[in-house]
């Protein structure tokens, strides 16, 4: 019997991700539908191999090369794809190397020409939805002998494949999309990933491929995504059923690698059987799921049915400005709406979260503001802010976009995907990069650099209603929070305590001294001798999200004292100074410290005495006019934390080696079950 054609898939995964999150790599699920469509068509005439390990990838390979290997071309791992590659090639020239992926440029033949000869050892291109493009392509290689050179000469055009031959591209036209029914394999079900049920790697599935929206910053925004094909609810439960009685560690999140999550009427059944799967298995307890840009209505009844806190509301306006909306083919739900569904999220005790960008075409330091506003005005616990990336295949990324709205970029890094690697003794750094605008036609660098500061200022003194008690005595008083955060940012600026400044120092060095201006002279850092473990030393304690937690967890004292001077600033400002008020802020502030002080600090316990009564005004959210709890007499609280509290926060810090990654560790949590506040201390009337 004729041995199989061997076939390597490889989706490959950065070092420094899986050494910050070991249990934080998904399923290769993109290579998995390709190789179960493909097995499919070719039975036992092709056998298949996935990786995401570097290290397991180059094992397998050195011991037994396969003709064949595609890679994924994702932007967080095409330049360590491309490393193996090259390596591959220097041994083994005759090795057929598939690109596939959506980090491809759309539309601009001349680009998709320069990116294919600025990678000269890729021999194909798959573009678009790869099943049926992929199987087409490898019928033409075998019918041709794997005689890549003679097929090329030939410049015969392959449905869903790109290469280049003399300095010309040849380009077929993309694959139409699949139907995605019942006859379409599942890679879970068809037994592909079973080798990957290991603890470490996370479930993902996607219920409906295919996004019906334009956004200019996004490669699923092409026409040819704009249908919707989903797989039927009997399978999509056979899925999770299979997972989840595989899995080893129920600990892991489930992701959902869909786009619009909730919003169509049919995710109401797709939510109810995974609170099945929930009720059945224990599993999953954290969900990974990008929510619906419109109908909040459909999103929440179908979030709702989810257990307690396992699934975050989330609404992705990216900006509230209707210039910058326009400009980026982007229509959002009302801010009406997004008030009425953050409460209702609030409601059913289930946090929310909203996406920002910031420098999307048309947006200037005005307009960020204002977005944020809207978001903190609706009511959102969670406002993630993110710079905006120019991938291969948006809109954004077309010459004549880039030209009209004057878009001026930097380069960098990308978070988390760079490493160390061995290929056959030939040890070499790769680093992933990542094209960031910094200014535009209506936003200068200064202001890009102004809204990232503010930003952190976001992280540290508002999010997840980190000041629950301030939130509720500003609304009790019809003051916007948003008005406090910009009080607390503005004396941050003008007078910054040390630890404070050490904090808004790093975020300046990571904008100002981690951005290139020029793409090679970030190649040639990578390359230098030893960059990259210097780099890896502080790059993660960089991010926005790191330095919020070494605010909290390090900086409470002089958090609060801002956040002090703050309130009785806005009381002088809105004419509302009284000094019953001022004391009042000033008792609500150490009641708030004597919560969040020290927090790693589980043993210690505090003890004050108030004029005010606490206990009723947290039963109230703090919502109330504080002067109606004014006591005759002050009164002792104790504060502490609880024993399961100190013990989750303990075992969650000491999962991670670095002191940074561990406090930002027990903060990332508080995207799942537990909110924030779970990990302050209680209190009590002695």
């Amino acid at each position: 019997m004729k041995a199989p054609l061997r076939v390597f898939f490889a989706d490959l995964a950065h070092e420094s991700y899986t050494g910050i999150y070991p249990a934080g790599l998904v399923f290769p699920l993109g290579i998995g539908c390709v190789a179960s469509y493909a097995k499919m068509k070719f039975k036992d005439a092709v056998s298949f191999q996935l990786f995401r390990d570097p290290v397991k990838f180059s094992a397998e390979f050195l011991k037994a090369p396969p003709p064949i290997v595609g890679f994924s071309n994702i932007n967080w791992a095409l330049r360590l794809s491309y490393a193996y590659i090259e390596r591959i090639k220097k041994l083994y020239p005759e090795t057929i190397i598939i690109l596939g992926g959506p980090n491809y440029p759309d539309k601009e033949p001349w680009k998709q020409l320069n990116f294919l000869e600025s990678h000269p050892l890729v021999d194909f291109h798959v573009v678009g939805e790869g099943e049926r493009a992929f199987c087409d392509l490898l019928e033409k290689i075998i019918e041709y002998g794997f005689n890549v050179k003679k097929l090329k000469e030939n410049k015969i055009r392959i449905m869903g494949t790109h290469y280049t031959i003399g300095g010309s591209l040849t380009a077929g036209e993309k694959a139409p999309r699949i139907s995605r029914d019942d006859n379409t394999p599942s890679p879970y079900l068809t037994g592909m990933f079973d080798e990957f049920f290991t603890g470490t790697y996370e479930p993902i599935v996607q219920f409906a491929r295919g996004c019906p929206f334009s956004c200019t910053y996004c490669t699923e925004a092409q026409k040819y995504w704009n249908s919707v094909k989903r797989i039927s609810l009997n399978r999509l439960e056979e899925e999770l059923d299979y997972i989840a009685k595989r899995l080893p560690n129920k600990e892991l999140t489930m992701h959902f690698a869909d786009a619009n999550m909730g919003m169509f009427k049919e995710d109401t059944d797709v939510f109810k059987i995974v609170a099945d799967i929930q009720k059945k298995y224990g599993w999953p307890k954290r969900i990974n799921a990008s929510l619906g840009k419109n109908n909040p209505d459909n999103v929440l009844s179908a979030v709702s049915q989810l257990e307690y806190g396992s699934l975050w509301f989330s609404a992705a306006i990216q900006s509230a400005d209707p210039e910058v909306l326009e400009n980026i083919k982007r229509k959002n739900i009302s801010t009406d709406k997004l008030i009425d569904a953050a409460l209702r999220a609030n409601e059913y005790n289930r946090g929310s979260n909203s996406e920002i960008i910031l420098g999307l075409p048309g947006d200037s330091k005005k307009a960020h503001l204002f977005t944020v506003k809207s978001i903190v005005d609706a009511g959102i616990s969670r406002v993630r802010m993110y710079v905006l990336a120019v991938f291969y295949g948006a809109e954004l990324d077309h010459q004549d976009y880039r030209e009209k709205f004057k878009l001026k970029t930097r380069f960098r890094i990308l978070p988390r995907n760079f490493g160390n690697y061995e290929f056959n003794g030939d040890r070499f750094p790769v680093a992933e990069i990542g094209e960031i605008v910094v200014e535009s036609s209506t936003m200068s660098y200064d202001d890009f650099a102004y809204c990232r500061y503010f930003d952190l200022s976001v992280e540290v003194f508002y999010n997840d209603h980190y000041f629950l008690e301030v939130k509720g005595f500003l609304n009790s008083l019809g003051i916007s929070m948003f008005d406090f955060i910009l009080k607390c940012h503005e004396l941050t600026m003008e007078d910054m305590p040390k630890d404070l400044k050490e904090i808004y120092d790093s975020l300046h060095h990571n904008t100002e001294s981690e951005m290139w201006n020029s793409i090679d002279e970030l190649i040639q850092f990578i390359a230098g001798d030893g960059n990259l473990k210097e780099y890896e030393k502080r790059e993660y304690e960089n991010s926005l999200a790191s330095l919020r937690a070494i605010g909290i967890w390090s900086c409470a004292e002089s958090i609060h004292r801002i956040a002090e001077k703050s309130l009785k600033q806005l009381l002088i400002e809105k004419k509302i100074n009284d000094e019953q008020l001022n004391l009042y802020v000033s008792e609500m502030i150490r009641f708030s410290l004597w919560r969040k002080n020290n927090l790693l600090e589980t043993k210690m316990s505090y003890e004050d005495e108030y004029h005010f009564d606490f206990t009723a005004l947290d039963k109230n959210g703090y919502n109330v006019n504080p002067l109606k709890h004014k006591l005759n007499n002050a009164t002792k609280y104790r504060f502490w934390h609880e024993k399961e509290v100190e013990e989750e926060m303990l075992r969650l810090y000491s999962e991670k080696e670095s002191h940074v990654v561990g406090l930002r560790w027990i903060l990332f949590h508080s995207l799942g079950a537990k909110p924030a506040n779970y990990y302050f201390r209680s209190f009590r009337v002695i």
